[in-house]
């Protein structure tokens, strides 16, 4: 299976990252800026695909409180969550995860930089499952 084939199938690079995110945590609303972060993805095209997944309905647009260090009060920002009504949710997320497991090759190569190991368990994503 070939190693972008999301990014292919969607036509984006940006747009497969937000799907896995938003597929992999669908119950957790994510500000602007967490979305930029844990995608690593910079500027204005992760704003202009949220909208684009907000107007097809696969995220809602909510606002959240955000804490601030050292204020006693969080602002309010406009944060972005998975929506569970989404018609084909399901279907979405067993071809995400169908098409980027772990690697068994990365996962043996990242193991064996660490140490001496005596046990390792994978589940859930890791074998493909919940």
């Amino acid at each position: 299976m070939p190693h972008r084939l999301l990014e292919h199938l969607f036509g984006s690079p940006v747009k497969a990252k937000l799907l896995k995110l938003f597929v992999h945590n669908p119950d957790t609303p994510f500000p602007l800026e967490e979305v930029r972060r844990r995608t690593q993805v910079p500027g204005g095209s992760v704003a202009r695909e949220l909208r684009k997944l907000a107007a097809l309905g696969f995220v809602r647009v909510r606002e959240v409180a955000v804490k601030r260090p050292g204020k006693p009060r969080g602002r309010r920002v406009k944060a972005y969550q998975t929506d569970p009504d989404f018609a084909i949710f399901g279907e979405l997320k067993a071809l995400i995860v169908k098409t980027s497991p772990a690697s068994r090759e990365r996962m043996l190569e990242k193991l064996r930089s660490v140490g001496r190991i005596k046990c390792v368990i994978l589940a859930g994503i890791f074998i493909g499952s919940e």
